[in-house]
């Protein structure tokens, strides 16, 4: 009877599952670690709209309106140095109406499962044309939120030929000056 001597190395297969876990454990960590960086950047982001929806009061209260616009890096002396841009370096969406007396901030949180966009009621998108999942609003102003079929769910108001401002009821903007949940239709220009 022949005797095999015991081998002291590694055979092939063994080295190519070793290979393999490794590189599952390699994956995994990269994609834990990408969905942790996108988490931190979403904190960010809903960071700065709460700390600017706090600061738009204090505006507000100081001034009897909110500002006309915010636009990246440009200051709102003396309540923000300079406003927050995304991490991207990009504007965050801010609506108000033409006698700034609401204001909303809309943002898209790369994350889309966190449980602040079901908190907002963003889960189908928000916004004129649903493509935010996140944002804040003044007090007298709530969300613009949209329907399964990706469509702005609008209380839709419109001017009179007195200049005052009217219900048109929901659904689809009835004719032209329509104001999507303004009901200050802008101002009634």
């Amino acid at each position: 009877m022949k005797k095999f001597k015991k081998s002291k190395g590694v055979t092939l297969i063994e080295l190519l599952v070793i290979l393999a876990i490794l590189a599952l454990l390699i994956l995994a960590a990269i994609f834990t670690w990408r969905l942790q960086l996108a988490k931190g950047r979403d904190a960010r982001r809903k960071a700065d709209l709460h700390h600017l929806q706090n600061i738009l009061e204090d505006y507000y209260n100081d001034h009897h309106t909110y500002p006309p616009t915010l636009h990246c890096g440009e200051s709102l002396s003396p309540y923000l140095q300079e406003i927050y841009c995304g991490p991207s370096g990009d504007d965050y969406d801010y609506e108000t109406d033409g006698s700034r007396q609401y204001f909303i901030i809309y943002t898209k949180l790369e994350n889309e499962n966190d449980p602040a966009i079901a908190e907002v009621g963003c889960t189908t998108g928000c916004g004129l044309t649903c493509e935010y999942n996140y944002g804040v609003a003044s007090q007298n102003a709530s969300l613009l939120t949209c329907s399964e079929e990706g469509e702005p769910e609008c209380q839709w108001f419109v001017c009179d030929a007195m200049g005052q401002c009217n219900s048109a009821g929901a659904g689809i903007c009835p004719g032209p000056g329509c104001y999507c949940n303004d009901p200050n239709c802008g101002g009634c220009p």
